[in-house]
């Protein structure tokens, strides 16, 4: 749909739908420089790409990017179906990220080792994967006043598979992720850092899994059901 190669690319308002790609970003690929998205959607796009460097169903992020106010709708990969964040940095305020779909890790969201992404007031809600059916994280992740609620996972990590070096979790809703382990949030790797604060897990059949080796951090942490 959009191919942005270096340079400084604004998008503001506007439909990305029904596009594809043979490997990266079927709406969107950011390959180094950066992108700045204000509203708008991506929908129904696809990457085809088999591998665990290929995916981003909806936009694939080398580089930096930003995005406001969002919507990445019925995205499909292998790795991240709405979003795959590769080496890169990514800003996200106010973004939706529902039912999307990836055959490997991360159905809303994929996050590479050594990329770093922030989203405040947001929303991750009914996608799947075989791991990680809302995001699967192998880098730094930051989850503000949002809600990962109904991803559903084949494997592990129904709502977060988190295998990278640190996350933090601020002021979120986890609710009623299912299928697979059944996790809210999944914590693997050798040395991940995950740190809830005044966060509330809801209607999991096991609300954190952590295991050995890994480290997690409740401040404030309310459980329901």
């Amino acid at each position: 749909g959009v191919y942005a190669e270096t340079g400084s690319v604004t998008l503001s308002g506007g439909e990305v739908i029904s596009n594809s790609a043979s490997y990266k970003g079927g709406g969107m690929c950011v390959w180094g420089g950066s992108v700045t998205l204000s509203g708008g959607q991506i929908i129904h796009n696809t990457a085809k790409g088999p591998t665990a460097w290929d995916g981003g169903g909806g936009m694939f992020v080398l580089g930096s990017a930003t995005l406001n106010g969002v919507q990445i709708i019925s995205n499909s990969a292998s790795h991240g179906g709405g979003l795959y964040v590769y080496l890169s940095n990514v800003t996200l305020s106010g973004v939706q990220i529902i039912d999307n779909s990836a055959a490997s890790g991360g159905g809303g969201m994929f996050i590479w080792t050594d990329s770093s992404v922030t989203l405040n007031g947001g929303e991750i809600t009914n996608n799947s994967a075989r791991r990680g059916g809302g995001v699967g994280s192998g880098g730094t992740f930051t989850l503000t006043n949002s809600v990962v609620s109904d991803n559903r996972a084949d494997d592990l990590g129904s709502g977060l598979y988190i295998e990278g070096d640190s996350s933090l979790l601020l002021h979120t809703t986890i609710a009623r992720n299912r299928d697979g382990d059944g996790s809210g949030v999944y914590i693997t790797g050798i040395t991940s850092t995950v740190a809830l604060t005044n966060t509330v897990l809801v209607s999991h059949t096991v609300g954190i899994t952590c295991t050995p080796g890994n480290t997690a951090i409740l401040n404030g942490v309310l459980w329901y059901s």
